[in-house]
């Protein structure tokens, strides 16, 4: 229920900047496209050392174009560009490894077998898949950060404390704080439980 209202809230966040859906997820697909380009390219310069001029250029960029058309059906299969996951969310990071590991298996087996005709080290894919993941993973949480700061609620918010560091706490939290027609702003959590002393919720102490 949670996440059904964050997804409504992020889609009237969208509406209002006119933004289309299309516009949103072609822009991450092509976000993730140029992660994948920067992971591969820096991949097989370290490969190299950074000596650039060793490197084989037209076969790369083939890669990296392999690397964008395996992305993009495979996140059309798993649902990452389809509007099913909100920004940043555990759904959406799951959705978006599985499409990055399949894409960089298939990748892989591509170089494995033709790595030395097109001369480009065999290792450049598991090289350049963490990159890829971690570039894709970061602007996707900037992007929900963005997000979630535009849905806040106004500076004239009531402060409240909320009594409960658990799972219904958590719930309010959220609650909260995605809501910007919300009359209350959580600044603080009670808890009589010790082991919840250092516990944050969203950035709430």
């Amino acid at each position: 229920m949670m996440s059904r209202l964050w997804n409504e809230q992020v889609h009237n966040e969208t509406a209002k900047r006119g933004e289309s859906l299309f516009v949103r997820f072609g822009s991450q697909y092509l976000i993730d496209v140029a992660a994948w380009t920067v992971a591969l390219i820096l991949a097989v310069l370290f490969r190299f050392d950074f000596a650039e001029y060793r490197v084989t250029w037209s076969p790369l960029l083939l890669l990296c174009l392999a690397a964008a058309l395996l992305q993009l059906a495979f996140g059309w299969i798993f649902w990452l560009y389809r509007g099913r996951h909100s920004y940043g969310s555990f759904e959406e990071a799951r959705a978006l490894l599985f499409t990055v590991v399949v894409t960089a298996a298939i990748a892989a087996v591509l170089v494995l077998a033709f790595g030395l005709v097109i001369e480009i080290p065999r290792s450049t894919v598991l090289i350049a898949f963490p990159l890829a993941f971690v570039l894709m993973g970061g602007v996707r949480y900037i992007r929900r950060l963005y997000v979630d700061r535009a849905v806040k609620p106004r500076n004239d918010a009531q402060r409240v404390l909320i009594y409960g560091a658990g799972h219904l706490g958590a719930v309010l939290v959220r609650r909260m704080l995605t809501d910007n027609r919300s009359t209350f702003l959580p600044v603080g959590l009670i808890d009589d439980d010790k082991a919840k002393r250092n516990r944050q919720l969203m950035g709430i102490p």
